[in-house]
């Protein structure tokens, strides 16, 4: 009985092992690859709104609270609208989905371009004496 089990047991990891392998050929690259993506293009549209400068006004402070509110929108209302895909094993038709999820992911940075295109870096503006 017990080389049996050792086997059974012996089988379930080499299966394991496989579906970890075709994980990391066949569905890991894409999903980098998206994600990188995302992040590079929202490196490439900062580095825009950062030469383009300030439209309104420059004001560090006003800069820094736009950028921690679009960020927080953009986790907390958008993505969560995203996360809908249901991707296994056995089923991958949503993979095209989570790549769009896993790009948009990637691109959390781009959140911050309207606050660095309105206001900018630079100095606080001068009290008139």
């Amino acid at each position: 009985m017990q080389p049996l089990i050792v086997l059974k047991v012996l089988s379930l990891l080499n299966t394991y092992q496989l579906m970890l392998a075709s994980f990391s050929v066949f569905m890991l690259p894409p999903l980098l690859f998206a994600l990188c993506t995302g992040f590079w293009c929202s490196v490439f549209a900062l580095y825009i709104g950062w030469t383009l400068g300030p439209k309104l006004n420059q004001n560090n402070e006003i800069c820094f609270l736009g950028i921690a509110l679009g960020v927080f929108l953009w986790i907390s209302l958008f993505l969560p609208l995203l996360n809908e895909q249901n991707c296994s094993a056995n089923n991958c038709s949503d993979y095209p989905k989570l790549l769009m999820y896993m790009s948009l992911v990637g691109a959390t940075p781009l959140a911050a371009f309207p606050a660095i295109l309105l206001y900018g870096p630079g100095k606080k503006p001068r009290n008139p004496k």
